[in-house]
């Protein structure tokens, strides 16, 4: 008896997701990644604190639309630090 599993057909590897069509891209949303880490680095409070939310507002703007760019979290994260 064989321990190899029969192959299945070309055909029903296109229905299952990873095989036939790539998958689509997400960029990184870079405003939201800013926002986080000028939220961590509070080496001039005021100055990266001011930036921080600034870039946090973008972030949340730019990740309104998903195809575009995630980050939401990054974004909303970095205005609360």
């Amino acid at each position: 008896m064989s321990q190899i599993p029969p192959q299945m057909p070309p055909s029903s590897y296109s229905n299952q997701p990873g095989y036939g069509a790539p998958m689509p891209v997400r960029r990184t949303n870079g405003m939201a990644v800013a926002s986080l880490i000028f939220g961590l680095v509070q080496c001039i409070p005021v100055l990266s604190g001011v930036l921080a939310i600034i870039f946090g507002m973008m972030g949340i703007k730019r990740a309104r639309n998903p195809e575009v760019a995630g980050g939401k979290g990054l974004a909303i994260a970095g205005i609360i630090l």
